[in-house]
């Protein structure tokens, strides 16, 4: 049996800069609206077209020199999702959740911020499900994944690590469930717990995937 879990990262889909020169730029938004709204019209129905529903998940600071791009994001989804729902009938329409992962998760909230984070997409990661293959032939479906999650900070780096493999932590449950079905019904739910080791080879799967697009994107793990 094969399962899976699709998750997405990507930068806020407007057009904006940064001067690289600097040790912290900070960002600016085009003020030509009409182009960052067919750019943004774009993405929003390419992801849907490919993955169904979609809950985008911003991280990006509420407040600061980030802020811009939170507002930006919010108002493109106010002006525009609204006409790219419309060539979906039957999908729910794209919902962009804000969450300051700085000021939610700082110091010893980090653990009670995420779980926060958790809560307000509980309903979505059941509603999307996870693939998993029919167990008489993998070549077929036995379960479809039917939305996806769109996470990003800035440079959709740490912040947007740390929430992707929270999110597909909740996801391994639900696939663990959906693949040993008979296990569970048998042994009931603790027969899935996962044991120390497996824990520890989540973590540490999901800190190489971090090194790897760390590299591929600021040449540094």
């Amino acid at each position: 049996v094969v399962s899976s879990f699709r998750i997405i990262r990507g930068s806020v889909p407007v057009i904006w800069t940064q001067n690289d020169g600097l040790a912290k730029p900070v960002p600016e938004v085009n003020p030509y609206l009409p182009s960052s709204r067919i750019a943004f019209a774009k993405h929003v129905s390419r992801v849907v077209a490919s993955y169904g529903a979609v809950v985008a998940v911003s991280l990006v600071n509420l407040t600061g020199s980030e802020r811009v791009l939170a507002e930006a994001f919010r108002r493109h989804f106010m002006i525009d999702v609204p006409r790219v729902a419309r060539e979906f009938q039957g999908i729910p329409a794209p919902r962009l959740v804000d969450y300051d992962f700085h000021r939610e998760c700082h110091g010893g909230e980090y653990d009670r911020g995420l779980a926060k984070l958790a809560g307000f997409v509980k309903n979505d990661l059941v509603a999307h499900r996870v693939f998993v293959s029919d167990p008489t032939d993998p070549n077929r479906a036995k379960v479809m994944q039917r939305g996806v999650f769109r996470v990003n900070c800035v440079d959709c780096l740490d912040r947007t690590g740390v929430v992707q493999s929270s999110f597909a932590r909740g996801a391994l449950n639900v696939q663990l469930a959906a693949v040993f079905d008979k296990i569970r019904d048998a042994m009931g739910p603790a027969a899935l717990v996962l044991t120390a080791d497996s824990e520890r080879e989540f973590k540490r799967l999901w800190a190489d995937n971090a090194d790897y697009i760390s590299k591929q994107y600021s040449g540094t793990g």
